[in-house]
């Protein structure tokens, strides 16, 4: 089994030592069970692939679609992504190509972005970008207790954060495009579960919205003026899923006309952030650099199945959490 391990180019923004951390934890969950080889970026890039059984990805977001097409004709057998989501990878190009590609699913980063999206939550209730010591400035805050949380998109963060609020009391709605068992609904305490054509009556009826849906072209944009404009006044948004989920354009409007009253944000429609960016300036807003899911735990939860499609593929088993062709 010979793999081969892609780590972000030299143009990457991450730098040497976080790159390092990722290959470390990656020789670690090999645990000696295999040997593999480092992608070169500055090489010649065909000849690194020939004889690859297996790529283990992880500069999915700063790679090249050539890279698909050397795999393919070199016989790789799998390319296994380190990522949940894949709306930054050509998957249509894996899939003319005929090669398998895998990706981490929502569960190996799913207690840190519940815990980034309550953080959130938390610091709008008790005001924390407004209660200051400097000019000993004091608000009035809110317990959660009894609030209203709207989930959108109730995969393995959506219920993570649901677990956590109602533990504090809160009230959870949610919607999706799929059907749960009922002991899901209870287990997590959704008292209202709607359908995407019942996105604006949830909206509504909380007092804080928290994205957890992947990006697609149907859920590109889905929060946008008509959201803003059903929500109440007190409202606040929470994103730590994918930035073009949310209007940007509107929500900026939506935060400075009183629409909604605040919003934290950890991913973005143009990453990095653009310092000038109107969210850079408000007050009514706490932004975080797209380092939610940004934990060892996690890198350790993805590098492992990364470990275990490798231990599959060399047994003739099918990798597990391939991206189908509709995904």
């Amino acid at each position: 089994m010979k793999i081969l391990y892609i780590g972000k180019p030299p143009t990457s923004r991450y730098v040497a030592a976080a790159k390092q951390v990722w290959l470390d934890a990656f020789h670690e969950a090999l645990d000696g069970r295999f040997s593999y080889v480092l992608f070169d970026w500055d090489q010649p890039h065909a000849q690194q692939f020939e004889g690859i059984d297996t790529v283990v990805d992880t500069a999915v977001n700063e790679g090249d679609d050539a890279l698909i097409d050397i795999a393919a004709a070199a016989g790789v057998r799998l390319w296994q992504a380190t990522s949940v989501g894949v709306d930054h990878i050509n998957v249509a190009r894996y899939h003319e190509l005929n090669l398998p590609l895998a990706h981490s699913p929502g569960a190996s980063s799913s207690i840190p972005l519940a815990e980034h999206a309550l953080m959130f939550i938390l610091a709008f209730s008790k005001n924390l970008y407004y209660n200051r010591t400097d000019m000993w400035q004091r608000q009035i805050s809110h317990e959660l207790a009894g609030s209203v949380l709207g989930i959108i998109g109730l995969g393995a963060s959506g219920r993570a954060l649901a677990k956590r609020a109602a533990a504090l009391g809160m009230h959870i709605m949610a919607v999706d495009i799929l059907e749960f068992e009922q002991d899901v609904i209870d287990e997590y305490q959704v008292e209202f579960l709607g359908k995407p054509d019942q996105l604006l009556e949830m909206l509504a009826r909380v007092d804080y919205v928290s994205m957890h849906a992947p990006l697609y072209d149907l859920t590109r944009h889905m929060l946008g003026q008509a959201a803003f404009e059903h929500m109440k006044t007190s409202a606040v948004l929470i994103n730590v899923a994918r930035g073009p989920l949310v209007d940007e354009t509107a929500l900026v409007t939506a935060l400075t006309t009183g629409q909604i009253r605040g919003a934290g944000l950890d991913v973005f429609e143009t990453e990095p952030l653009p310092l000038d960016h109107p969210l850079q300036q408000l007050e009514n807003v706490i932004l975080s650099p797209h380092c939610a899911g940004y934990t060892p735990e996690t890198r350790r939860r993805r590098l492992a199945i990364a470990v275990e499609n490798i231990v599959r593929l060399e047994a003739g088993l099918e990798p597990l959490h391939l991206v189908t062709e509709d995904y």
